[in-house]
């Protein structure tokens, strides 16, 4: 069962005047950055350690490829 109705017609609309705004009347200083997201933290310290590691590794490899390679 549905029930429909008709709004009221509205001839007057009163205004509250000793209600204070909630709206600032200058937007806020931040400016368009705010809307945007933070900047990603800092890396830290240089990758370097990490990029020695993975030379270790791939020397590694290699050298397993050889000896696989040797295998009959």
């Amino acid at each position: 069962m549905t029930v429909t109705f008709w709004p009221a017609d509205v001839v007057i609309v009163k205004l509250d005047v000793d209600r204070l705004p909630t709206v600032p009347d200058d937007p806020p200083a931040a400016g368009p950055d705010r809307a945007l997201d933070p900047p990603p933290p800092d890396p830290g310290p240089p990758a370097e350690p990490l990029l020695a590691a993975a030379g270790l590794l791939l020397e590694a490899a290699e050298l397993l490829l050889e000896v696989a390679l040797t295998i009959p």
